[in-house]
């Protein structure tokens, strides 16, 4: 094998010899390199990631994007600001929202107030339930289910299910069934 440049069935080829990363310059300055283990940094001399973008991302400043698939299939994006965000949109429409402290918001329009901050409805199939739990040691969940014919609003052991309406309770069913 020849380093160097070539043509061969049409494309043009590069080669060059293990262990020997691709360097891109414009004017003199670096823009693009393909590490030896086919890493790609775009502003970047040393990729972290398999892909990675460093430098001004439509209009962000300073602004380092990381995406990067492990040995598991698992997708991971990164950014190292402390303060940003990641946005899924589709159509110049956004869908889903990640904050930087972890909130996650699904709509067009969502503002996160919720670790979960969702526009729409939320549909659940085929034996889906939502469950809530608490941080409270011993103070047990509680669940909500059902299917084509019952719903069911499944409490602790201990306690009550309340029901308010304007913050008044208007109903409350004791685990004794009070």
């Amino acid at each position: 094998v020849v380093n160097g440049f070539g043509i061969s069935l049409g494309q043009l080829d590069y080669i060059a010899a293990a262990g020997v990363g691709h360097v891109f310059y414009v004017a003199g300055s670096e823009k693009v390199r393909i590490t030896s283990v086919g890493s790609v940094g775009i502003g970047t001399s040393n990729p972290a990631a398999f892909f990675e973008i460093s430098g001004s991302l439509t209009g962000a400043r300073n602004a380092n994007l990381q995406i990067g698939v492990d040995l598991f299939g698992t997708i991971s994006v990164n950014t190292s600001k402390a303060s940003g965000h990641v946005w899924y949109h589709s159509d110049g429409t956004q869908r889903i929202l990640l904050d930087s402290i972890g909130n996650i918001g699904i709509g067009s329009s969502v503002t996160l107030n919720n670790k979960l901050q969702v526009e729409g409805n939320i549909g659940l199939q085929n034996g889906g339930y939502l469950a809530f739990s608490t941080s409270t040691a011993g103070a047990g969940n509680f669940s909500l289910y059902g299917d084509a014919s019952s719903t069911v609003l499944n409490g602790p052991s201990s306690g009550f299910i309340g029901f308010k309406i304007n913050n008044s309770e208007k109903v409350r069913l004791t685990s004794i069934g009070n």
